[in-house]
């Protein structure tokens, strides 16, 4: 008997296990959390650092008749640095923000007058900044933009005046230097990338034109000078790099 129930209880279990190897088989889904997508939305603030090439264009007027105007380019070139901050609200892929900058800069540039050689006039950046408005593309944590609006400086302009000392070996001397500064208003444009290498962390490169506007002088040392009109126009060329935090 113990031999006949051993032999049965076997063969029901072999006869389970193979009912159970036909089942099929189920597959269930693997739930995957899907990766988050960064946000530019939000307030930021840092610094900057970059390189400027300077114009300055002189028309010197004369009220004499017939004087034809003198047309002088001076050129200059520096560096500058500063910080910044602004806010970024983002739809879709479009981003949308307003920043602001101020930044020291050591700017010059020196020429001499050709109708009056070797009296001289030159020009200094001492700071400057913006207000400007951005649009940009992101895909994912790159962003594309541009970027425009109004722009400010202090800009110092000097004039030199060299006098000729007599004698077997006559030199030019400085006789006299007037300096006129003002605070300059114009606009600027320009665009860059901005990559966010962490979530709070992102660095920038950027290029921007400026234009200061135009601004007249009239200087007042010696007799040569007190009937001019100095008119210029200031431009500058930029391409800076910095990082920003954001909040």
């Amino acid at each position: 008997m113990k031999l006949i129930s051993a032999t049965l209880a076997g063969a029901l279990l072999s006869a389970s296990l193979a009912a159970a190897a036909d089942l099929p088989v189920r597959n269930y889904p693997i739930r995957q959390t899907p990766l988050p997508v960064f946000a530019w939305t939000g307030f930021y603030a840092g610094a900057q650092i970059g390189a400027a090439w300077q114009r300055d264009q002189l028309t010197e007027t004369n009220p004499c008749n017939p004087c034809t105007p003198d047309v002088v380019r001076g050129h200059g070139a520096g560096v500058l640095g500063g910080v910044h901050a602004g806010a970024n609200w983002q739809t879709g892929a479009l981003v949308f923000g307003l920043e602001g900058d101020l930044e020291l800069t050591d700017l010059r540039s020196r020429t001499v007058y050709p109708s009056s050689t070797p009296d001289a006039f030159s020009s200094h950046i001492e700071w400057q900044g913006s207000f400007r408005g951005r649009v940009g593309y992101a895909i994912d944590r790159l962003l594309i933009y541009a970027t425009g609006g109004l722009a400010f400086a202090d800009i110092r302009h000097s004039y030199d005046r060299f006098d000729l000392t007599p004698g077997p070996n006559p030199f030019y001397t400085l006789g006299a230097t007037e300096s006129m500064s003002r605070v300059r208003t114009g606009w600027t444009l320009g665009g860059g990338l901005e990559y966010a290498f962490t979530n709070a962390w992102s660095a920038t490169i950027e290029y921007r034109y400026t234009d200061f506007g135009r601004a007249t002088d009239v200087p007042a040392i010696y007799s040569v000078f007190n009937t001019f009109s100095e008119h210029h126009r200031e431009t500058q060329q930029a391409v800076r790099t910095g990082v920003s935090y954001r909040f």
